[in-house]
């Protein structure tokens, strides 16, 4: 679940790097400017900003979202959208307004990047056991720099192409490599069962704590279950009238 992060520091990295990628200069570069690379400085801006500013947008909505469905199936369906807005990306270096349209798709972009980051600390809180919790959490950020090492290794080798749209081009349908089986592993990734309690489906959630405890065999379940029923239970109560405006 940690692993689309790969796409996010991916990106960060990416984005910046493109405007001294030469084939990106060529691509990009505005019709009438006759200078070969000249890509203005206000749409350079623009696409970096709109990113980040999504990526803020997909932070503040993900935990509606993963209230109602989950994280797995939250993540699933970010990982959808970003590999739609991906097809975007991909066909912008052919159209008329392509720094245009570059910038709707990073803006589009950042939003599941945003759900992503807002995902994994929390399912890693509630799906792991007590004894991995310290490893697994300090390895989520191992997924941000294999991403960036991606984005850098990826341009040098993709800047040798003698073609300028498929420079660009490749830079985007590479993500596919990931997120089409981070997509399907995601889906079928277990269900917190904390989440699966909130929801009354105590069954599946003892059965999820089964299953993740399994080696261990002075695991208790049901004492287990009773004490995510109190937690759920003192939640709802705390923060029945709160929300994340109340921490500024």
């Amino acid at each position: 679940m940690a692993a689309p992060l790969i796409t996010v520091g991916y990106e960060t990295a990416l984005v910046p790097s493109l405007f001294a990628y030469e084939a990106f200069q060529n691509v990009y570069r505005p019709r009438h400017t006759k200078n070969i690379g000249d890509v203005p400085a206000e749409w350079q801006s623009g696409i970096a900003i709109a990113s980040a500013t999504s990526q803020l947008l997909g932070l503040y909505f993900a935990p509606y979202l993963v209230s109602r469905i989950g994280c797995p199936k939250s993540t699933a369906a970010a990982l959808i959208v970003a590999g739609l807005v991906h097809l975007v990306l991909y066909w912008s270096p052919s159209a008329e307004s392509r720094l245009a349209l570059s910038l709707v798709g990073e803006l589009f972009l950042g939003f599941p990047c945003g759900i992503f980051q807002a995902v994994v600390l929390p399912y890693v809180s509630d799906i792991t056991p007590i004894r991995a919790k310290e490893c697994v959490a300090a390895f989520i950020n191992c997924f941000w720099l294999i991403g960036q090492l991606l984005a850098a290794g990826l341009l040098r080798g993709f800047s040798d192409i003698d073609d300028d749209l498929w420079g660009v081009r490749a830079l985007i349908l590479i993500q596919y490599a990931w997120l089409v089986p981070m997509t399907i592993l995601a889906a079928l990734a277990p269900e917190s069962p904390i989440f699966l309690n909130r929801m009354g489906r105590d069954d599946d959630a003892l059965a999820m704590l089964r299953h993740l405890y399994r080696s261990d065999p002075l695991f208790n379940e049901q004492n287990s279950l009773a004490m995510i029923t109190i937690m759920n239970s003192h939640g709802v109560q705390s923060s029945s009238s709160t929300g994340l405006l109340d921490c500024f």
